[in-house]
């Protein structure tokens, strides 16, 4: 299938297409005139830019499959359950007031006994360091370090004092 894009304005631009995997197109073409993105270009967020003299503008271009991947028993009208969970949200008379890895393993294991397919979760990547309740992530590479099950730990387990307190 065909990308088009339509730019506004008048006069003729230069474009400039870097894809996420580094690859460069470029060209030239007419204000009003569709742009057809290059073919293939992949899945992918791709950075691209318009120029015309001086003048520059950016934007980034996100190709996405049609529809999320649906295993193969969902498309052949299969039914699945599970349960969602804000991991935050657990308490229990094990954990230190907020659920952590520990109790969603347990969590899994109980969902999978009694024959569940799955357990959604809020994410539980880290946050801003400096501002612990701003909720927006500062990266998706990291998890919060809130979810450690701070009594699997081998120090904790070792120390009479820390588990004291």
């Amino acid at each position: 299938m065909a990308r088009r894009l339509h730019p506004a304005g008048k006069g003729r631009y230069q474009w400039r297409l870097r894809s996420e995997k580094g690859r460069e197109f470029s060209g030239e073409l007419e204000a009003g005139e569709a742009f057809t993105l290059p073919s293939p270009l992949g899945h992918g967020y791709h950075q691209l830019t318009l120029s015309k003299g001086k003048r520059q503008w950016q934007t980034l271009i996100i190709l996405t499959p049609r529809r999320c991947w649906l295993p193969e028993p969902l498309r052949n009208g299969g039914k699945h359950w599970g349960v969602l969970v804000q991991l935050y949200t657990v308490r229990s008379a094990s954990n230190w007031g907020i659920g952590d890895f520990g109790y969603l393993a347990q969590l899994l294991e109980l969902v999978a006994r009694q024959g569940g397919d799955f357990v959604g979760l809020n994410p539980l990547h880290a946050l801003y360091p400096a501002m612990p309740d701003f909720a927006s992530p500062s990266s998706r590479r990291w998890l919060n370090i809130i979810y450690i099950d701070v009594a699997q730990l081998e120090d904790f387990q070792q120390s009479a004092a820390a588990q004291k307190w």
